[in-house]
């Protein structure tokens, strides 16, 4: 059975992942809410080549729910919904980035979600 409950679109403002290993909030979710990300835009200023991953948690306590995506260095990245494998959250979305090198990450997030309300299952 298909699914054609409507949200509310929104963008996230921007959220600069500089820490290495550690979760930022990219989209505050509201009680009683649920949401799906539509569209994910990331842009590595680093010199240096940036896994990212969107998740839950923060810090010690980061849970990956997406794959790890590769930004190149000085480039930027856009997933299409199609291309996100990833459920309908029912907790704020945070995003985490893994450097090989030292350095340490320098990479701008930014979400198209659509909001819900209740929460999935």
């Amino acid at each position: 059975m298909t699914d054609y409950k409507k949200g509310i679109s929104s963008t996230t403002p921007i959220a600069s992942l500089i820490a290495n290993n550690s979760g930022v909030v990219v989209h505050d979710l509201a009680p009683n809410r649920s949401a799906k990300v539509r569209k994910a835009h990331f842009l590595n200023h680093g010199a240096v080549t940036t896994y990212v991953s969107l998740g839950t948690g923060l810090l010690g306590a980061y849970v990956a729910s997406t794959v790890a995506w590769e930004v190149l260095a000085g480039m930027d990245l856009t997933i299409e919904e199609k291309d996100l494998v990833a459920p309908e959250w029912s907790a704020d979305i945070t995003a985490a980035a893994t450097v090989a090198a030292a350095a340490p990450a320098n990479v701008e997030v930014q979400l198209e979600v659509e909001d819900f309300i209740g929460t999935s299952g």
